[in-house]
């Protein structure tokens, strides 16, 4: 059946997708600050919040997206190390969004 109740989509808990997508704008970021030989290789050690930084000095992203990357990090952390592994729809979709847009970001700097 195509057609759900609403409130079974909103009572979905998208953790797993929430994950899968973070886990590529770390693994795209990362792979992007080799390529720029920010850092020198792959087994070099990866901080994702200096990442960020790293990103915003190079002028890729914005002030602005920088805050919401960290906030998205923090969130992130929080499911990881806390006791709630509960992601809603809209959270998913602003990770989404901001996946999107340092996908954007990324491409436009090459």
């Amino acid at each position: 059946n195509l057609t759900k109740p609403v409130h079974e989509q909103s009572d979905k808990n998208y953790l797993e997708e929430f994950m899968i997508t973070y886990n590529q704008l770390e693994n795209s970021i990362h792979s992007f600050l080799i390529q720029k030989q920010v850092y020198q290789n792959q087994g070099e050690h990866f901080v994702f919040y200096k990442s960020i930084y790293h990103l915003k000095n190079l002028g890729v992203i914005s002030e602005a997206l920088c805050r919401s990357l960290q906030e998205i990090r923090k969130y992130r952390n929080y499911l990881v190390h806390g006791n709630n592994m509960t992601v809603s729809h809209g959270t998913y979709d602003l990770l989404d969004s901001l996946y999107k847009e340092v996908q954007h970001n990324l491409q436009q700097y090459n």
